[in-house]
């Protein structure tokens, strides 16, 4: 194993000095080490179980045996081990194998990635019920709350926080920290709490079990340098574009932002998806002109899309450079021979992930440029994705370029993520004082739309 750092080791003793807490340290600083240490120093002859994404069990057994080569780790729904003292098992398989799992001697709770509890889900009903009966719990994430208070009450409810406890518990929270309030919607009035208030306080309850470090604090790292890429589209692609604006703006008259409703704000993404798949398209020749550069200067890259249509295009564009990747279709034990021939294979240049599979979870500190060349709607999600490659390891500075199309809605776009990254990046550090009702950036930007046809 490798020797710790030494904000390593002070969490490690701040885990073992709690039996339920919440690491939130930044992407890239060493969670699951830590984690794992303070599971197998604190077993007392119990098993642990880890709850991850899909995408991440195989880096925790990796992990498990780098700190503990002797330990047997079960995946659950593979091949059961003899006497394993751990076990790991994606969200998404809770409810099959629930039954298997009560039988366990679980004795500590590891959720990892744990905004996945963040709503009502069952695999949040399910966790909340794993964590109940453990002896110890331990929740992992670098993004504690994507976009707003409430996404935290599920995290405080797994440890049994004051907060989360008690008939009205949730009531008393919403009204205290999400500035939630009552509206009708489709014939129902139900509590609005996409907002935010008091939140200096809400850190200040928490901070006893809450412990979080950024990088720029605890580790000596190169720095990452963030530009946006604005381009022209060509005549082809704006007039594609031009159509599909077309036909958006005539869907967002019959269906304007006062009106909208779950279901409705769910058929505007889908007409704002069009618009920005014609732009993700329209940068591929241009993104893999740039690749083609970065590469003739020794560096290596790593590209984020969302779309199966612009991977597969830049895949085939750029594969003469020993191109691999990681989409939503890639088998979990592929990902991490994916990782690995990108990291050791000199002559592999290029790695091309689906920003959402390949955002969480590995490493990929060979590169020294981050592409992206579309965006998504939360700007934690591409914070976590630029973090694969600036982390423990990371040797030079790290460039990362977000690609946009000139004039269209992409710029919206992330004008709308860079405030809603100042608000989250506020609520984090606690220095919010002031109440918000905060929207998701889909919903701002729709309402922004609806404006500028309307002056």
């Amino acid at each position: 194993m490798q020797q710790l750092f030494k904000h390593q080791i002070e969490g490690v003793e701040w885990l073992k000095a709690r039996k339920k807490a919440l690491l939130a340290d930044e992407q890239g600083i060493g969670k699951t080490k830590q984690a794992v240490i303070v599971a197998g120093e604190t077993s007392n002859g119990k098993d642990t179980l880890v709850i991850c994404p899909a995408s991440m069990k195989i880096t925790w057994e990796r992990e498990i045996h780098e700190v503990y080569p002797g330990d047997e780790v079960e995946i659950v729904g593979t091949k059961n081990k003899s006497k394993p003292a751990w076990y790991v098992i994606n969200y998404d398989l809770l409810k099959k194998h629930m039954p298997y799992i009560q039988k366990l001697n679980v004795g500590t709770v590891i959720l990892d990635e744990c905004h996945f509890i963040k709503g009502p889900s069952i695999r949040s009903r399910l966790s909340l019920g794993i964590c109940k009966y453990a002896d110890r719990v331990y929740l992992l994430t670098g993004t504690p709350i994507m976009n707003r208070p409430e996404e935290l009450f599920n995290l405080l409810k797994a440890l049994d926080h004051e907060l989360a406890t008690g008939t009205y518990a949730w009531i008393t929270y919403i009204k205290r920290y999400c500035n939630a309030y009552q509206r009708m919607g489709r014939g129902r009035t139900f509590w609005d709490t996409r907002g935010s208030s008091n939140i200096p306080e809400l850190k200040e309850k928490i901070a006893t079990i809450f412990l979080r470090r950024e990088k720029k604090d605890v580790l000596d790292l190169p720095p990452k340098l963030k530009s946006k890429i604005v381009i022209e589209m060509d005549r082809q692609w704006k007039a594609r574009y031009e159509r599909a604006w077309d036909d958006y703006m005539e869907f967002l008259r019959q269906n304007p932002p006062d009106n909208l409703n779950n279901i409705i704000e769910a058929r505007h993404l889908v007409e704002l998806q069009k618009l920005k798949q014609v732009c993700s398209k329209a940068k591929i020749d241009r993104i893999i002109e740039d690749t083609e550069n970065m590469i003739d200067g020794g560096e290596k890259v790593i590209i984020f899309t969302q779309y199966t249509e612009t991977l597969t295009r830049l895949y085939n564009g750029l594969k003469k450079y020993g191109v691999t990747g990681i989409s939503g279709q890639t088998p979990s034990d592929q990902r991490m021979a994916n990782v690995d021939k990108f990291q050791n294979d000199p002559a592999c240049m290029v790695f091309i992930g689906n920003t959402k599979a390949a955002g969480i979870g590995i490493t990929l500190t060979a590169a020294s440029k981050v592409i992206f060349a579309d965006m998504l709607w939360s700007p934690t999600e591409h914070w976590q994705a630029e973090d694969r490659a600036h982390r423990i390891g990371t040797k030079q500075t790290l460039n990362v370029y977000y690609y946009l199309a000139k004039d269209t809605v992409e710029e919206d776009i992330m004008d709308l993520l860079e405030a809603k990254a100042k608000l989250i990046e506020a609520l984090t550090s606690g220095t919010q004082t002031k109440r918000s009702r905060g929207q998701g950036v889909a919903r701002e930007l729709i309402t922004k739309q609806w404006q500028r046809i309307h002056g």
